[in-house]
């Protein structure tokens, strides 16, 4: 073997000490672990692993069948009309009467409807104008609930408003309408009040809590000697749950604040305290009129919707008083709704309430209510024939001016100031 044959033969038997064959069947081959180096650089080793594999995608999910969105409830109307005919005549038109009652205070026939198709409000009463001309026509719009504690000889909010304290009290017995939630008879602050419990809310409708109305019970005729004393604890109240539970909401509609107002008026009630506000409505508005043209004063809460919010109602109807919420240094609350209606405001802000077996601090426009009614109850008592704005005139001259000089949309006349109310 020459010197170059020599050398091959060496190069080939390193070749194969790095590189050890397999045996396959007769001859070799690669061993696997060169076989699956995709990096090698002794060309194509024919498995096509030089080009990219393909990965494998997962087959989308199955789209979830969509469920249809529920269609919108149709709306509801509340109208009144000065017969019973006439609700049969517009049932004809295509409407479902839900509820009627016929009521006292307007004479008119007041009912709930529902269309058998959708109408908006404007095409129900170019419908029903057609076929009952006097017929007042409305969405059955729905009202809220409008949402310091006392040693016996010293209480804030009374002293803010120069009432007399607790334990002083005031000995007058104004009767008083309240249309709100219902009440807890129970509550200790009310076991020695003089309080008949009605209802107007419509059959089959569950009951709204009796939180609130509690509480303002509690503040026009709770004990003199409880925690929450109440203003004029020897009021009569004839209070009116015109309340229910809806969505998860304490709300009245318009129907049954209607009836309330209606169940009053049967009562011969002094002065109505209205701690709810809403929007505007023909057939409220009706029963409204009435109530006022029978000389009865009527009080409401302007609304916790915020200072930019359009007026609440009843409170900025023209014969009712508005009253706004501040605190006892003064300060307006800020949720309260204003507008140039607001007449007074009173102490609503961090107020101490009847609430269970004890009671709690509120804030709202509602407990601001019941001092302006105290208020106007005690004067109507000492003038029975003087027309209402007459009263509110006189309480205006003593309010405590606040905010802007005059009556002004945040506080009206002012901090109101109680009257005399009696020995």
């Amino acid at each position: 073997m020459n010197l170059s044959r020599a050398v091959v033969v060496l190069l080939l038997a390193a070749l194969l000490g790095a590189f050890p064959l397999a045996p396959v069947g007769e001859g070799f081959a690669i061993s696997q672990a060169l076989a699956d180096d995709d990096d090698d650089d002794w060309g194509d080793d024919d498995d096509d692993d030089d080009r990219p594999r393909p990965r494998r995608v997962a087959p989308p999910p199955s789209p979830r069948q969509a469920r249809p969105p529920a269609p919108r409830p149709l709306p509801e109307f509340v109208v009144a009309v000065p017969a019973g005919a006439d609700l049969d005549r517009i049932a004809a038109l295509g409407f479902r009467v839900i509820a009627r009652e016929r009521l006292a205070l307007t004479g008119r026939e007041t009912a709930r409807l529902r269309p058998l198709r959708r109408l908006s409000l404007a095409q129900a009463r170019r419908l029903i104008a057609g076929a009952v001309p006097q017929a007042a026509l409305d969405l059955n719009t729905r009202y809220r609930p409008s949402d310091f504690p006392c040693a016996p000889d010293d209480c804030p909010a009374h002293a803010a408003v120069g009432w007399p304290p607790p334990a002083a009290g005031c000995r007058l017995a104004p009767r008083i309408g309240l249309v709100d939630t219902g009440i807890d008879l129970d509550a200790p602050a009310l076991r020695s009040a003089r309080i008949t419990e009605l209802s107007t809310r419509s059959k089959g409708r569950a009951a709204a809590g009796n939180a609130h109305g509690t509480a303002v019970a509690a503040l026009l005729a709770g004990a003199a000697d409880g925690p929450a004393p109440g203003l004029m604890p020897r009021a009569e109240i004839i209070a009116v749950d015109a309340f229910h539970r809806a969505g998860g909401e304490e709300i009245a509609d318009a129907y049954d604040v209607a009836r309330a107002l209606d169940r009053l008026a049967g009562h011969d009630v002094d002065i109505v305290n209205l701690s709810l506000a809403g929007p505007e409505n023909a057939v409220l508005e009706e029963a409204i009129t009435a109530m006022a043209a029978r000389g009865v004063v009527l009080v409401a809460a302007a609304g916790n919707e915020g200072p930019r919010a359009p007026p609440q109602f009843p409170a900025a109807y023209r014969d009712v008083v508005a009253v706004t919420a501040a605190d006892v240094q003064g300060r307006a609350y800020r949720q309260a709704t204003g507008g140039p209606h607001i007449a007074f405001a009173a102490p609503g802000v961090k107020l101490w309430t009847a609430s269970g077996k004890a009671g709690r601090l509120r804030s709202g426009t509602s407990y601001a209510v019941p001092f302006v009614t105290a208020a106007l109850a005690t004067q109507r008592l000492d003038a029975p024939e003087v027309p209402t704005a007459d009263l509110v005139a006189r309480l205006a001259r003593s309010a405590r001016d606040l905010g802007e000089a005059g009556r002004d949309p945040v506080f009206g006349w002012g901090m109101v100031k109680m009257p005399a109310c009696g020995p």
